[in-house]
């Protein structure tokens, strides 16, 4: 599915991106028009199998910032599993931008991304670790004055080990 216009989310929804679905925001919008938050995007993986092939993981969700995508007062943005179940870690997302554009913003939530933990390997060789194929390139993280939360907002930060995100 590849979005390019505003999505009003209801408040409490969530966006899932199924193991081997991809999710293209390009210049598109999700967000809540509500005084609430929505629950945001849920890219769900299978925490024992590999990211690839790249352009389309068989066995994991997809999902693509760019050209100044914007995730809007979600709970989480994105996420790279299905909450709760510990088997669906995996999910992949890539924010493309470029040195003229930023590729997405998270705007007003109360967690722009959450990656729980997961080791990416070679299809043919599980024991060969690769590099997680989630990226930032030229992605915001912002709160302002529209935050919705009050006082509750909890973090932007991403961190990065050994080429992966966890």
């Amino acid at each position: 599915l590849a979005v390019k216009c505003r999505v009003h989310m209801p408040s409490g929804s969530r966006v899932i991106v199924k193991q081997g679905g991809r999710l293209i925001i390009d210049e598109g919008q999700f967000t809540n028009l509500c005084d609430e938050f929505w629950q945001g995007i849920e890219a769900w993986g299978t925490t024992n199998q590999h990211q690839y092939p790249a352009g389309q993981p068989t066995y994991q969700g997809l999902v693509i910032l760019k050209n100044g995508a914007l995730i809007e007062h979600a709970l989480v943005g994105f996420t790279n599993w299905r909450p709760s179940v510990k088997a669906s870690r995996g999910g992949v997302l890539q924010v493309q931008g470029t040195l003229n554009g930023t590729g997405g913003t998270f705007l007003n939530c109360r967690r722009g991304v959450e990656f729980k933990k997961y080791r990416n390997f070679h299809p043919s060789n599980p024991t060969l670790t690769q590099n997680n194929l989630s990226y930032f390139r030229h992605a915001d993280f912002i709160v302002d004055p529209d935050y919705r939360g009050g006082d509750d907002f909890d973090q932007h930060n991403a961190e990065f080990v050994l080429g992966s995100i966890y």
